[in-house]
């Protein structure tokens, strides 16, 4: 309403359901006044801020390697193996029962949600340079221990060897659900300035789209071919995603407070 200039309207409306109808109410006029703010804010930017923006200065260069390096990382951790093709990492370690594979599916979605819902608990407590941190090194390591299993079965075909990989892939994805299924949208748009916001998140989009083609199309062929050896490739990228969040990511996980007020956008 605001933006189609019916002020009035708008606020009878907001004191309507936020304050018995009293437009003199302090909320009432808070709420109308941040809206009209707002809206002004957006005309402005629109008229203002292009795409280029996102690369114009080093802090805007720098926060848009950050975030296009947070999208593929979500999407190149290894995890995009067990999402899309858990049925064909089975089958490396013998496990063909459709059964036990709905089973272990169904088993990992609910310790996936479980885990995503503490690390949410967690993000303001203990910060978010330490879950991304933990997160990262606790893959490198869980990752290398099912990589290792794999290999073990492959040559034994020894039953304890598959079990462990089954335990390792969930405790991978413990530690992968720490930082990258409650941050990489919230921390994306909370160290985005709230002038190139929108820009920046619609680019985030754009990266995972990127690295989901990778996943659709390379990792089932090289997975069919290489078998638990390509599991290595993953292992050297997790230990790079780790090498990159502790030095190149320092500064923004410190500064990300300054942005979590959308209204300052010039910090």
């Amino acid at each position: 309403m605001i933006s189609k200039g019916r002020n009035e309207q708008a606020l009878k409306t907001l004191a309507y359901y936020h304050a018995d109808g009293n437009e003199a109410d302090p909320l009432v006029q808070y709420e109308y006044e941040e809206i009209k703010a707002a809206i002004d804010l957006d005309r402005q930017v629109a008229s203002t801020v292009g795409w280029k923006t996102l690369f114009a200065t080093a802090g805007n260069r720098k926060r848009m390697r950050i975030i296009i390096a947070l999208a593929f990382f979500s999407q190149w951790s290894g995890n995009g193996l067990v999402s899309y093709y858990l049925t064909e990492v089975f089958k490396t370690i013998g496990i063909t029962d459709t059964t036990v594979q709905l089973l272990i599916n169904g088993i990992l979605a609910i310790w996936n949600l479980f885990w995503a819902l503490l690390a949410s608990s967690l993000v303001d407590k203990i910060g978010r340079r330490i879950l991304f941190l933990t997160s990262a090194a606790g893959m490198v390591v869980m990752f290398s221990l099912q990589t290792a299993c794999s290999a073990v079965y492959a040559k034994t075909q020894n039953d304890g060897a598959a079990h462990s990989v089954i335990a390792f892939i969930f405790l991978f994805y413990a530690f992968y659900d720490l930082a990258f299924t409650p941050l990489i949208v919230s921390y994306t748009v909370e160290i985005l300035p709230y002038s190139i916001r929108a820009k920046g998140f619609t680019f985030f989009n754009f990266a995972i789209s990127l690295s989901l083609i990778f996943n659709q199309y390379v990792n089932p062929i090289a997975l069919k071919a290489l078998g638990w050896k390509y599991y290595i490739v993953y292992v050297v990228w997790l230990a790079f995603e780790f090498v990159f969040l502790y030095f190149c990511a320092y500064s923004a996980f410190l500064g990300s407070k300054l942005y979590t007020n959308p209204f300052y956008s010039r910090h």
